[in-house]
């Protein structure tokens, strides 16, 4: 009996998936009629890979047909004659040495199997034909039981795995974002701006996709500190920076505390001419703020730069910074674009 090929690394549920392959492979080269060799050759298939059958027995979402498996089997073996008892014996003695080395090497079987093993040992040995078809069908009977019972298993501790797997990687996710957070404005943090920007600029240099960013800085900010307190300042800046994320929602925006009263927003596929609305409608969201800080309500102004990012994410930062500058030594709650 030529055996099907498997790797030796194979775990012990596709050893046996393999082992009960074989006993069709067997089958297949004993057939009498091409059709009934190709038939067994298309079990072995299905059992060795879960490979469709036929149309009438298709089998949903790529299991095996175990009973439809048991049935050919004992069509197969009921269809011998008394004269093929020497190639009966054969196959028998086959799949006892098959199984028996699986059973040596994974320790996989119980009771049963152990019980069935003997079986056909015994009438490998000295059985009639009609005890040879018997305990060769309860053998395999008993195997596929087996079989299938674990892989009901396997499909359930996958299930189970891929629940894991998705917790863990909500958790990662949510980890990895949190690198990116700045927890006094929640915004997203330097290291997450740089990470941005660079990605607008790949992407400028590779797809030619327009992409500017936006530097910020609140007005005479450090009044507001000497004058009230850092919490007044804290207070200042999370206002601010809740305005500036109603004044650019999109997901592929992201708006980042820069470094201090400094906010950056890089918006990715406009171009400067349709970003200068919306960075003149941040503006105004700032100016329109009336930011209670506990001893008095407070109004402040930001001044911005504007620059298109392109291969060189520095250069459109340090474009965008220069601008900004300018917009304050123009008098300050303005826009200048690079």
């Amino acid at each position: 009996m030529r055996l099907l090929s498997r790797p030796t690394h194979d775990s012990e549920h596709e050893q046996a998936l393999f082992t009960v392959a074989d006993v069709f492979k067997a089958l297949a080269e004993q057939a009498g009629t091409r059709e009934a060799r190709a038939d067994q050759e298309r079990w072995a298939q299905h059992i060795a890979s879960a490979a469709p059958l036929q149309k009438e027995r298709a089998v949903a979402n790529g299991a095996r047909d175990w009973a439809g498996a048991r049935a050919q089997l004992r069509a197969s073996l009921r269809a011998r004659d008394l004269g093929e008892t020497a190639n009966l014996r054969e196959t028998v003695t086959a799949l006892t040495t098959s199984l028996t080395r699986l059973l040596g090497q994974t320790h996989a079987g119980d009771a049963r199997t152990v019980r069935a093993m003997q079986g056909l040992r015994d009438a490998v040995a000295s059985g009639t034909l009609d005890e040879l078809k018997r305990c060769a069908v309860e053998t395999v009977e008993t195997v596929t039981t087996i079989l299938a019972a674990r892989e009901r298993e396997t499909r359930e501790q996958l299930r189970q795995m891929q629940e894991h797997t998705g917790a863990l990687q909500t958790r990662l996710t949510e980890a990895e974002r949190a690198k990116h957070v700045d927890h006094l404005t929640q915004l997203v943090n330097r290291r997450g701006f740089d990470l941005a920007i660079a990605q607008a600029s790949q992407s400028a240099h590779q797809f030619g996709e327009a992409s500017v960013v936006m530097i910020l800085d609140l007005d005479h900010f450090k009044r507001v500190n000497d004058a009230h307190g850092h919490a007044a300042g804290d207070t200042v800046l999370r206002a601010v920076s809740r305005a500036l994320s109603l004044a650019f929602p999109r997901r592929s925006d992201c708006v980042a505390r820069y470094g201090g009263e400094e906010l950056a927003v890089v918006l990715r596929g406009l171009s400067v001419r349709e970003a200068i609305p919306l960075a003149e409608r941040a503006l105004r969201y700032i100016r329109e703020l009336h930011i209670d800080v506990g001893t008095t309500v407070l109004t402040v102004t930001a001044s911005a730069g504007l620059a298109v990012i392109d291969a060189d994410a520095t250069a459109a930062v340090k474009r965008a910074d220069a601008a900004l500058y300018r917009a304050k030594e123009a008098g300050r709650d303005r826009l200048v674009v690079a």
